[in-house]
């Protein structure tokens, strides 16, 4: 174990240490190659300098800008006369090509470096050996050994000191480097050897001795490098828990740390090595992190855990990093405090709340805001603090009314005061706000959720309303301020003060008498923001009302009534004070919203005095009423309320049309609905159809709404309400509740409610001049009938796949009304509405042939198998109809295309269509009915094949001959 242990070690630090070299080669390559480049120009000026040039000649001018130049004749040039060639004198050969870049960082690093490494590595893990090879052997006594050990230690160090001295080997520092890193490690192993192996030394001295080590380490990395230091940090981190640190002293621990941490951070501000600082950092949260985790906290112990947390929040930060660091050294800062502050809470939590504890959070607090007061851009330090403390009194568990008082009077003295004092300060005023609103809020938020039976209802109430008072006079302090109108601390603060009134409120009234106090304090903070002139401000009391209607629909009104009779005072105190707000804001264009609470108080009185179905009729007619009046007296301006009263007729509309929902997806999934999963007709009158006939009365006869987005919106869910109840009336017909009746019924009752749906979205269209409603609504009939008609009829439940009973009798069945009757509706839509169906001619078209291969392949099945179509065994007659009626379709489809080539919607798809369905039914005719098929029945589906497709090859030739013909004449 140790020699795994040691060896692991040192290939650690060897690792880190050939990354720091990999980036020294780097830069060392680039600059090179400057050299090379600045020496190569320096050549070449030298050998053009001393060209001759010839007589007469003149070096031409630089080239003039590229400009546009209007064409002009220019004249012939005339030959120039041949310049001689430019006599060069001799000059210096040129240096002899260096090997490239690549493959010389190659031969330094495998033969030059890495040897010197290995070399360190070897000897290290030599010493170790040799320990080793004594004790296996047991020459050498224990103590001899470890002595020996120390002795190679201090030869390797030696050697790195001669290494520096010498001149032929200081030139190449890596030298004394490996030296003197296979030196600190070799002590490190025969200190653990002389302790953990032999019990030479006690706990202590080996702790002292680990120590020793690690200083010197820290000492001769100022010497010979960071891998002294490396070592230095590992070793002295390592060696308390190597030397027994599950019986070391905490205050000795923290003392220790503390010394190694800070002696390695100025070792790392004076070399640079910021990484060694955030190195010796880590290290020592994760022995902070172990004492909080493993030890019994007393008060020595969570003395020490948590002077070693602030030194290493704020001491050791500024003993590893400059002033002027810049962002990094920022962050570095900012992380040390944070971490600190999550460590110390669970060092509050690990040491039982205790004052003492607590008062380490208090001085870490301190820190933060003297942090962001010096350096502003650390602004996140005092919110982050804030937050943790809120957090940690949230976890504690049953706290002393007094204890409680104090941490949280303290917090607040620490973390609210001096923010709010600072609200209106140009660089940390909007922090300042935002952070002493949160403190009071969170305080009592806080408090009075974890430990309600610390103060009775009274007491907290009294001490939010006492809290409430500090965000107030922070904002009054800003009222004269000159950026206060576009700035949002006032709202804010504004704010602050009314949440802790309303929470004070909450918390020491009864509920029943909430909606006037809050309608009380949104009156207040209105006539605040209006005076003041803020639009921010303004949405406060607009959130206090809504949290107010909230509250009143959720009061048991009734039970209220019941108990006293004071309960229509408060609900007309509460209309009151929003019509007050809405005379305050009336120059404002948010009077409509007090209006719509009133509504809605009105609203929640109706369900108290009226039954709870019969509510929805009466919004609906209030509606309507309230329309009505604002068109005759638009003083009034009664067009929010009358929408208020809509919508919240609508609300039971939305409940009943979701479980229609619910059970329609479940047969667009394939299930079958019946009668009784559906809401009861009376209901579905009274929730349903009801208020979406007011509304719908509403908006066609009145101008209470003029967005035509939201009308159409509206109109288009009152539209799918009375659908709704259509469907749930006409499922009553049938009245389908068992499996025998899916069979028997189901396809009579969807097929005719399609048809009647086509049927009725055409008339709509047929008679839409009389209304502008008339065209969207058969637009929307027509779109639903055709997808009920596709996924159901055609897909899902087609009766070919689905047991569902068609009917007995050939062609006089179901089969026809409900894949022929369609084509006729297509007509008619084309007819009625040209440009749309022009849009969808692909669509349409596809529909179409879909329809009619269903009608035909359907009714052959029917012919032979009866009424129910989902038989298993299909026979060889089957067969051949099939493909007679295939070969039928085809020459249908060629005939249809030709004769509509020259219409306007073409007849090329068909065409096509005819082409592919003739492939089809050949390769079905060769491959499957062939295979079953013997004598005169093969030869005659053979024969009538052949005769086939020679009428649809004559056909089509004809039509290509004659579209030849006509393509010629035409050209003539």
């Amino acid at each position: 174990m140790l020699e795994f242990l040691a060896i692991t070690g040192l290939i650690v630090a060897v690792v880190s240490l050939i990354g720091r070299m990999k980036q020294a080669e780097r830069r060392l390559s680039l600059l090179g190659e400057e050299i090379r480049q600045l020496r190569a120009t320096g050549v070449e000026s030298q050998v053009y300098t001393q060209i001759t040039p010839p007589v007469g000649f003149a070096p031409e001018p630089a080239p003039e800008p590229l400009v546009e130049i209007l064409p002009e004749p220019v004249p012939e040039p005339e030959p120039e006369p041949i310049a001689p060639e430019p006599v060069i004198a001799e000059a210096a050969p040129p240096p002899p090509p260096k090997p490239p870049v690549s493959s010389r960082v190659f031969e330094e690093l495998f033969g030059s470096r890495l040897p010197i490494w290995a070399g360190g590595v070897t000897l290290a893990v030599a010493g170790f050996f040799l320990v080793k090879y004594s004790i296996d052997t047991g020459l050498l006594s224990p103590a001899v050994r470890v002595v020996l050990a120390l002795l190679f230690a201090g030869l390797l160090i030696g050697g790195a000191e001669a290494a520096k001295r010498i001149p032929t080997l200081a030139n190449d520092p890596r030298v004394a480097q490996a030296l003197a890193g296979a030196g600190i490690a070799t002590a490190y192993i025969a200190i653990l050897i002389a302790h953990n192996l032999y019990a030479l030394i006690p706990p202590l001295t080996a702790f002292l001795a680990l120590a020793s080590i690690t200083a010197a380490a820290i000492g001769m990395a100022l010497r010979f490098g960071a891998p002294s230091a490396v070592l230095g940090l590992i070793g002295g981190l390592s060696a308390p828990a190597l030397a027994g640190g599950q019986e070391a002293n905490a205050p000795v621990l923290a003392l220790y740390l503390m010394l190694v941490i800070g002696a390695i951070a100025g070792v790392s501000r004076r070399q640079g090595w910021l990484w060694l600082a955030v190195a010796a950092l880590v290290g020592g949260f994760g022995w902070a992190g172990l004492l909080i985790a493993t030890s019994v906290m007393d008060v020595a112990t969570a003395s020490a855990t948590g002077l070693l947390l602030l030194a290493l929040a704020f001491a050791i930060p500024l003993l590893a990093t400059d002033k002027d660091g810049g962002d990094i050294t920022r962050w570095l800062r900012a992380g040390t405090v944070i971490a600190a502050a999550v460590q110390i809470a669970m060092l509050v939590v690990q040491g039982g709340f205790s004052p003492l504890v607590w008062g380490f959070y208090g001085l870490l607090a301190i820190g933060a805001v003297l942090l962001a007061r010096i350096d502003p851009k650390q602004w996140m330090l005092p919110p982050v603090a804030l937050g943790v403390a809120l957090v940690t009194i949230a976890l504690w568990p049953l706290p002393e009314l007094k204890l409680l008082a104090m941490v949280g009077g303290g917090l607040i003295a620490i973390l609210a005061a001096p923010a709010l004092i600072d609200a209106w300060h140009p660089v940390r005023g909007r922090v300042g706000a935002a952070q002493g609103s949160a403190a009071l809020v969170g305080m009592v938020t806080v408090g009075w959720l974890r430990f309600p039976t610390l103060l009775d209802g009274t007491g907290w109430g009294v001490m939010a309303t006492a809290f409430a008072a500090a965000p107030a006079i922070a904002a009054a302090r800003g009222w004269n301020d000159i950026r206060r109108p576009a700035d949002w601390r006032f709202a804010l603060l504004v704010t602050a003060s009314a949440i802790l009134l309303a929470i004070g409120a909450a918390i020491a009234l009864p509920d029943s008498l909430l909606p006037p106090i809050y309608a009380a304090i949104a009156a207040a903070v209105a006539w605040v923001a209006v005076k003041a002139d803020d639009s921010l401000l303004a949405w406060t009391p607009r959130i206090i009302g809504v949290v107010v209607v909230v509250h009143l629909l959720s009061l048991d009104w009734s039970g209220a009534f019941i108990a006293g009779h004071n309960a229509e005072w408060r609900l007309l105190a509460t209309a009151a004070l929003f019509a007050l707000i809405g005379h305050i804001e009336r120059d404002r264009l948010v009077g409509a919203p007090w209006l719509i609470v009133a509504a809605l108080i009105v609203a929640r009185a109706l369900l108290i005095l009226l039954p709870d179905d019969w509510v929805p009729i009466a919004c609906g007619a209030a509606a309507i009423a309230l329309a009505f009046a604002s068109d005759r007296v638009p003083a009034l301006r009664a067009r929010a309320a009358a929408l208020t009263f809509a919508l919240v007729s609508l609300l039971s509309v939305l409940a009943g049309l979701g479980v229609w929902l619910v059970e329609c997806m479940a047969s667009i999934a394939g299930a079958f609905v019946k009668a009784s999963d559906l809401p009861r007709p009376n209901r579905t009158l009274l929730l349903m159809a009801g208020p979406a006939l007011g509304v719908v009365a509403m908006l066609a006869f009145t101008r209470v709404l003029r967005v035509p987005m939201l009308r159409g919106g509206l109109f288009a869910f009152c539209g799918a309400a009375l659908l709704a109840t259509l469907h749930i009336l006409y499922k009553q017909i049938f009245a389908i509740g068992s499996d025998g009746e899916i069979i028997a019924y189901a396809f009579a009752e969807r097929v005719i409610l399609t048809q009647l749906l086509f049927a009725g979205g055409v008339a709509a269209l047929w008679q839409q001049g009389r209304h502008e409603l008339l065209r969207p609504i058969g637009v929307a009939l027509v779109a639903i009938a055709t997808f009920r008609l596709v996924w159901f009829d055609i897909l899902v439940f087609n009766p070919a796949f689905r047991d569902q009973a068609v009917g007995p009798w050939p062609i006089a069945n179901l089969l026809l009304p409900a894949y022929g009757l369609p084509l006729v509706w297509i007509a008619l839509f084309r007819r009625f509405e040209p440009v749309l169906a022009d849009r969808a001619r692909k669509a349409i078209t596809l529909l179409a042939m879909l329809l009619v291969l269903a009608l035909v392949a359907t009714s052959v099945r029917q012919f032979f198998e009866g009424s129910i179509l989902t038989g298993d065994r299909v026979s060889p007659r089957e067969d051949i109809a099939r493909s007679i009626a295939g070969i039928l379709l085809a020459i249908g489809f060629l005939r249809y295309g030709i004769a509509h080539d020259r219409k306007a919607w073409g007849g090329k798809p068909w065409r096509i269509a005819a082409l592919l369905l003739m492939l089809a039914t050949v390769l079905k005719v060769f491959l499957w009915d062939a295979k079953g098929l013997e004598g005169l029945l093969r030869i005659g589906s053979f024969v009538a094949l052949g005769f086939s497709l020679i009428g649809i090859g004559f056909l089509y030739n004809r039509y290509l001959v004659g579209s030849a013909g006509k393509a010629e004449t035409a050209g003539a």
